[in-house]
């Protein structure tokens, strides 16, 4: 019996606008049974029933809400950068989507285990569905794929679409070209703040090294997933040792490149930090 969790569509075919996030938080803070009524989400909300539905579920894949309740990220949203306003606000949104392979696969594919530097529409699909082949995953149709991916599409590229301003890749004439740059634009409080949550995914919290090797190239790449150049994600990681006083700090020894990790900041503490 197959064992992987995953999961396409759930959008109702709408991507996430960007005052979606805002309307959804401030709204659920001032009554946290809004969701549980959809004649009342409909009438507080000003949004059909379909995109009621597609709220709900962007709210709980981008990590803002999880079983009707409001996240810790959620509630440092509604509380420092309700409107986001913040870039690091729509960073932590992609890299909430692309990390979870269970609940946005098409996501955590593209970023994380496609090697595209370029790719239509087509091809995209084409790409998922020789991998459901290859792991024996049988129950999505090709239009449910289609659809999913034109989503996606839509999200990165289009006018409102909640995560355009990352300027992940670009359309021209229907063909998607990833944008792999330096990232100057990702805050270093940012990185720190994505390492820590990639080691909460993965390893204990006595944790003494984490593998450099890992974080390129593991079940979920920092490096890909953030479209970073090798030189600006070794930059970040080089400065992990100054914004830490020493408690992660880069080594290498006999070609093993390792992060050594002598305490583990918080990363809630870290991702205030990124508000204050």
């Amino acid at each position: 019996m197959n064992k992987l969790k995953v999961s396409f569509s759930g959008h109702d075919k709408f991507e996430c606008k960007v005052d979606w996030i805002t309307k959804g938080i401030d709204t659920f803070m001032q009554d946290n049974n809004i969701f549980s009524n959809i004649d009342k989400s409909i009438e507080t909300l000003g949004l059909g029933k379909n995109m009621i539905k597609s709220l709900r579920y962007w709210l709980n894949s981008l990590n803002i809400m999880n079983n009707g309740k409001m996240t810790i990220f959620g509630q440092i949203l509604y509380e420092k950068d309700l409107y986001l306003e913040n870039s690091n606000s729509i960073w932590i949104l992609h890299w909430n989507l692309v990390k979870n392979m269970q609940n946005s696969t098409l996501y955590y594919l593209l970023f994380n285990k496609f090697y595209f530097n370029s790719f239509t529409k087509n091809e995209l699909v084409f790409g998922i569905q020789k991998w459901l082949e290859y792991n024996n995953i049988k129950r999505f149709t090709e239009k449910t794929l289609i659809s999913d991916c034109e989503v996606l599409i839509r999200l990165y590229t289009s006018e409102m679409g909640l995560l355009r301003e990352l300027n992940l890749f670009n359309n021209s004439n229907r063909i998607y070209n990833l944008n792999i740059t330096n990232r100057s634009e990702i805050s270093d409080e940012l990185f720190l703040f994505i390492i820590l949550d990639y080691i909460d995914i993965f390893y204990e919290k006595n944790i003494s090294t984490l593998s450099i090797s890992d974080l390129q190239q593991g079940k979920i790449s920092i490096q890909k997933s953030l479209l970073m150049s090798e030189n600006s994600f070794y930059n970040k990681i080089h400065i992990l040792s100054k914004l830490t006083n020493g408690d992660i700090k880069y080594q290498e020894s006999l070609g093993i490149r390792e992060l050594y990790i002598k305490n583990l900041p918080n990363k809630f503490d870290i991702l205030k930090k990124i508000y204050d």
